[in-house]
């Protein structure tokens, strides 16, 4: 994913992963944290490490959780419905009134439930 952004000038600060899991199998990431989604921290922690203008930033996940987590990290969030992601994400690219609602809460598509 970062050579096909870089070809067009575009790079990732950052990748994020949460290795903690409630019902994990190695004992010492079976822990409850606040990095694994719905909690925010997976989020809050580049945003603090990096400039991050916070009213023009979005996130598009594929679950509930992943919104939930946008909305307590205090983003915009968007459910991808798993169709054309270029056609999903082009007009939140191009207008930033697009959709009118740009609230943290804002849902649209289907998706998962984790």
């Amino acid at each position: 994913m970062s050579r096909e952004l870089a070809i067009v000038g575009a790079r990732i600060d950052a990748f994020e992963f949460c290795p903690h899991h409630r019902d994990g199998l190695v004992a010492r990431y079976r822990v409850l944290c606040s990095c694994r989604k719905p909690q925010p921290g997976m989020i809050r922690a580049p945003l603090e490490r990096y400039s991050v203008d916070i009213d023009g930033s979005f996130m598009i996940g594929d679950k509930q959780s992943d919104l939930a987590a946008a909305q307590a990290a205090g983003l915009a969030g968007y459910l991808f419905d798993g169709s054309n992601l270029h056609t999903f994400i082009a007009p939140l690219l191009a207008d930033p009134s697009y959709p009118p609602d740009r609230s943290p809460s804002h849902r649209g598509g289907g998706g998962t439930e984790d």
